[in-house]
Order: structure tokens, then C-alpha cells, then sequence
């Protein structure tokens, strides 16, 4: 998550772990809090969303992550 935030991506925060009846067997649902903010303008909903996207494909390749 770091490497693929880059310098935008000012934290991460695990907020939630479950595991139960709700999640496959084997598998549990992680929730993260990541806090973006650039150091000298306002970021775009674009550039954030991009990001994002770029991190979730690499936890799914990294980790056979899937987005719930």
C-alpha cells in the first residue's frame, strides 16, 4: 500500500478485522482507513481514485484480495 500511495499517501490505518459466518472460510475481511493529502495543492478525485485502484489490483495480485 505504501510503495503504491507514494508520497501522497500520508497513513494507514487498519480500522476492522473479522472473521465469522459472513466471510469464507479460511478468509477474513479487512478494513483499512488510508488518509491521501498532497503537500502543495488539493488532490483531485481522480488522482485518489487512481491510486486506490492501483493498490487494490496489487493486494489482489499480491494476496488473492477481493474487494467487498
Amino acid at each position: 500500500m505504501r510503495q503504491r500511495g507514494g508520497e501522497l499517501l500520508k497513513s494507514i490505518f487498519l480500522y476492522d478485522l473479522y472473521e465469522g459466518d459472513q466471510v469464507e472460510k479460511g478468509y477474513k475481511s479487512v478494513t483499512f482507513n488510508l488518509f491521501f493529502q498532497g503537500d502543495d495543492r488539493t488532490l483531485t478525485d481522480k488522482e485518489v481514485d487512481d491510486i486506490v485502484s492501483s493498490i487494490i489490483s496489487e493486494t489482489s495480485r499480491l494476496f488473492d484480495a477481493k474487494l467487498r
